[in-house]
């Protein structure tokens, strides 16, 4: 992950730094499975080596923006004395604890699941689940009511 986003300072010319676009489908294309990337980006920035210096969002069209990156070790547009948070690591067996806490770290733009939720049935199936054609399907290797797509 750190690799695919020093290609992208290396693509602007080393230039841009603080302002690296990095998408999710370029990592992916790097090789980076897609439920490894946001563990991975949280990990880089707690260790201190990257910072995210604007917010990407998911969306449709013009709504979508990318995650804007920043190496740590290196002095962007902004500011142009590095970071050295990394620095702060003194130990490897420090670097593991941190790096495990951001990895299961819940994001920050995601909610918790709720603990007692009571599970989905065709009662309280949400309507747009109705209007898309999802139906509840049990699976023996699943817990009960499980959605399926039947599409439009």
């Amino acid at each position: 992950m750190l690799a695919r986003i020093q290609l992208e300072h290396l693509a602007h010319a080393g230039k841009e730094n603080g302002k690296l676009p990095v998408t999710f489908l370029d990592f992916e294309e790097y090789g980076i499975h897609r439920g490894a990337i946001a563990p991975a980006i949280r990990e880089a920035e707690a260790l201190g080596f990257i910072r995210i210096t604007q917010e990407g969002r998911s969306g449709n069209g013009e709504w979508r923006i990318p995650n804007m990156f920043a190496l740590a070790h290196l002095p962007t547009t902004d500011d142009p004395k590095p970071s050295e948070g990394w620095k702060r690591i003194k130990t490897s067996e420090n670097a593991e604890m941190i790096a495990k806490a951001a990895r299961n770290a819940v994001p920050k733009n995601r909610k918790p699941l709720m603990e007692n939720a009571p599970p989905p049935s065709p009662e309280n199936v949400p309507q747009r689940a109705i209007h898309h054609s999802w139906i509840p399907y049990h699976s023996p290797r699943r817990k009960p009511y499980h959605y399926l797509y039947l599409g439009r």
